[in-house]
């Protein structure tokens, strides 16, 4: 059996698929056990957005908000941002046509109060489970917001050439995130672009987490290093 660890861009790590199974959640954002699903089948430059659905007991966000923008072709074909019960569940983007392309935001938000998304400090990443785009040139934004509605800066994930149609566990350094206050956060935005036509883009959930155990004793840490590295387990 072998583990895949890939360091892509300043910040951001991919973890061979099941990297993060056995590892400990500081936050959980989503698993998407809740059912929602939205979607545009018009090319009109207004998105069409969705009521709230409120989340599970094991959730830090109390709901979430999703909204599609089909930006192209002009006809009836679907751009569509839903969940999906599984075992496992998940949240998937698709562009339903051999010409589509969209835009969704999946914004999740406090009712009240706030979360430390750094679990008093012991929370390194943002993180994507079981993370798939089967094309290259689609991107992943996301932007926090915190208690006083300042915003950090917003940090783009593109899925290259050579991870597309590849299942990873996306990991993302908190520390890439300025501007705001990372132990009050009260919402957390991620806008998908589909500019890759008929693209579909999947993930199982969404937390922070600390360092991945197997990588801090490998020595690795999320710097912008693009180099491949296998190991074979015992």
């Amino acid at each position: 059996m072998k583990r895949l660890f890939k360091t892509v861009a300043a910040g951001v790590m991919l973890v061979g698929t099941s990297g993060l199974a056995n590892q400990a959640q500081a936050a959980l954002i989503d698993d998407f056990g809740t059912a929602q699903s939205i979607f545009d089948q018009t090319n009109n430059g207004t998105a069409v957005t969705n009521t709230n659905s409120s989340l599970g007991a094991s959730s830090v966000f109390s709901s979430r908000f999703l909204s599609a923008d089909k930006t192209a072709p002009n006809n009836t074909a679907k751009f569509t941002v839903e969940t999906v019960q599984g075992p496992p569940n998940n949240l998937n983007i698709s562009a339903g046509g051999s010409t589509v392309k969209g835009t969704a935001i999946v914004d999740w938000k406090m009712t009240s109060g706030f979360v430390d998304l750094t679990d008093g400090g012991l929370a390194r990443n943002f993180a994507f489970g079981s993370f798939t785009d089967d094309h290259f040139g689609n991107d992943v934004k996301i932007q926090f917001k915190d208690n006083a509605n300042n915003l950090s800066n917003i940090f783009t994930y593109m899925t290259l050439a050579g991870n597309a149609n590849t299942t990873f566990d996306l990991l993302i350094g908190l520390n890439h995130f300025s501007g705001v206050d990372l132990t009050k956060i009260n919402e957390v935005k991620l806008t998908i672009d589909i500019t890759s036509p008929s693209s579909q883009i999947a993930f199982n959930f969404v937390e922070t987490i600390p360092e991945p155990s197997s990588l801090a004793l490998m020595g690795l840490g999320l710097a912008g290093i693009s180099v491949l590295r296998k190991r074979k387990a015992a």
